[in-house]
């Protein structure tokens, strides 16, 4: 028996050979079209003794997947994407047995896709089955110019499950789905205009536009889907088809004067009903029960959520590990609502495990209103007994709580430790060098920053504290020159940069360092005293915030 392994490539120089080496010793052949790559992935498919077909991109995937199967010359066909490997690597052996105990009927395999989010500590956030390997028949090929399926004349091929195979696939990470969605739906749209409308086109029409966050666009299809006599039979063969309600569930929140909760909760009783295992759809009905103040419901449904998921085996895509932390999140809420304390405080510490990094904040927050009042020492230990300190992303998390609070002891610790380990100056350094007395070399600093301060709006580079909403006219440095100047409560200081300060700037310093009211009060100075006011709260002491406060 001869195999075929087969890709098809643009600028994948970073994934494809991580692909290639996780089947390498059990093909016979590597066939690679490129589709106009401009980096080394040619190079590097050809080191691995690839043949490489080049192919001008004419905005159909199935037309180029086809060109690789037109000259592959085995018996059956591995067809991953670049971004896919097999974990552990494939061995010849494997492909031998399912081929074999699947006999003559099989004309394909169904493999268990784990999504991997690098951004999410490489954890699997979805599972999927997906058909990796086929038989190489004249009548077998790909259909559709994107999400191609793979099939024998008109109909769908007789597959057979591979429980025990993995293939893993980055593509979908966070960071990447909205660059995706967008490319997909321009695609889409096109087909859609071109007249081609179908149940599957529905359904990735209505999961792109929501990833676009195009929701009212994305609500015209998911009442199209809906209007379709093949649904079940879509999802059933198609399994990531099933989260068209959690799709569907997200663009009714985002458009409520378009809908009803009646309406909503129509959609999840709907999935529920058809399809109780999918533990998505519990955590979907806990997460309505509780945005509806139906704390006992929500903790039920959220609870079977998790229960579900320990034990899933079934055939349909599991998208509930992208949501476990939140579900965690939610029952800590729920129970400190409730005082249970101890309860809450677990709940939010498992949820920690599972976020994101760049979600951290509102656990952390959430933590410290539990632990906020023990000794800080003991705070400290406790942070660092749950979460990965090591690692920058992580520290800047929780600096970026605890300098809204009054923990300086907690906040020093962290800034240290960031500033000695990662070089970093930013509004963490300047919280801590007027904590540690300082204030006037904090506001120099910031001064002298300032004056470099070029925002990076690709970035999201923005004021960190929002004294102006003009980053042009006013900085983030500047935020941090003006909280030493009103700690150190000191005029020389305050007249040494006066020229950095627009006039109602000035005027409030001057009346909070000289002690006077504002008699000509207006809008702007009412404002920007509110912003400033929040600026410095968790850092000047609470008598002077008191004498901040009573300028006005």
């Amino acid at each position: 028996m001869k195999i075929t392994a087969c890709s098809i490539v643009k600028n994948e120089e970073k994934n494809i050979g991580r692909s290639i080496e996780s089947y390498k010793s059990t093909v016979d052949e590597i066939i690679i079209v490129d589709t106009g790559s401009t980096d080394n992935t040619v190079e590097i498919c050809e080191k691995y003794g690839a043949k490489v077909l080049h192919f001008k991109w004419n905005d159909n995937f199935s037309d180029a997947k086809n060109l690789a199967i037109e000259h592959a010359t085995g018996d059956w066909i591995i067809f991953l994407d670049a971004d896919e490997w097999f974990v552990p690597a494939l061995k010849r052996s494997n492909v031998m047995n399912i081929v074999r105990q699947a006999g003559h009927v099989a004309e394909g395999f169904i493999f268990t896709m784990k999504q991997i989010d690098h951004s999410k500590k490489e954890e699997c956030f979805v599972t999927d089955g997906v058909t990796r390997i086929f038989r190489n028949l004249p009548d077998i090929r790909y259909k559709g110019s994107i999400h191609e399926r793979i099939k024998r004349g008109d109909r769908e091929l007789i597959l057979a499950r591979c429980p025990d195979l993995f293939i893993y696939h980055s593509g979908y990470s966070s960071e990447l789905l909205e660059q995706k969605a967008k490319r997909n739906l321009d695609l889409l749209n096109n087909v859609y205009k071109n007249g081609e409308k179908d149940t599957i086109l529905y359904y990735f029409l209505l999961r792109e536009n929501y990833s676009s966050h195009n929701y009212k666009d994305a609500l015209k299809f998911v009442e199209l889907f809906q209007q379709q006599d093949d649904v079940e039979h879509i999802i059933k063969n198609y399994s990531s088809a099933i989260c068209f309600y959690e799709y569907a569930y997200g663009v009714m929140k985002n458009v409520p004067d378009e809908v009803t909760r009646e309406e909503i909760m129509n959609l999840l009783n709907k999935a529920y009903e058809k399809y109780p295992e999918v533990p998505t759809h519990s955590y979907l009905l806990g997460r309505e029960a509780m945005d509806n103040n139906l704390d006992e419901e929500a903790k039920t449904w959220l609870g079977k959520a998790l229960e579900l998921n320990k034990n899933y085996t079934g055939t349909f895509s599991n998208s509930f590990p992208s949501y476990i932390s939140d579900t965690y999140f939610r029952l800590g809420l729920i129970n400190q609502l409730k005082g249970k304390q101890e309860a809450a405080l677990e709940y939010y510490v498992y949820s920690l495990k599972y976020a994101v990094v760049k979600k951290y904040a509102p656990i952390i927050q959430n933590t410290l209103s539990i632990i906020g009042k023990e000794n800080e020492k003991e705070i400290i230990v406790f942070l660092n007994s749950i979460l990965d300190i090591g690692k920058k992303e992580v520290l800047e998390e929780i600096l970026s709580v605890l300098r809204n609070t009054r923990l300086y002891k907690a906040f020093l610790y962290y800034a240290v430790k960031y500033n000695r380990e990662f070089d970093g100056q930013n509004e963490n350094t300047y919280i801590a060098m007027i904590l540690t007395g300082q204030a006037e070399l904090a506001v120099d600093t910031a001064i002298k920053g300032s004056l470099n301060y070029k925002p990076d709006y690709n970035k999201g580079d923005q004021i960190y504290n929002g004294c102006s909403d003009s980053p042009e006219k006013y900085n983030w440095h500047l935020d941090y020159a003006l909280m030493g100047i009103l700690y150190c409560r000191d005029m020389e200081l305050f007249e040494k940069y006066q020229l950095f300060f627009d006039d109602t700037t000035k005027e409030i310093i001057v009346a909070y360092i000289s002690g006077n009211k504002i008699t000509n009060l207006t809008n702007e100075i009412l404002e920007l005293h509110n912003k400033i006011f929040l600026l410095i709260f968790n850092i000047i002491p609470e008598k002077e915030l008191a004498a901040f406060r009573g300028i006005i």
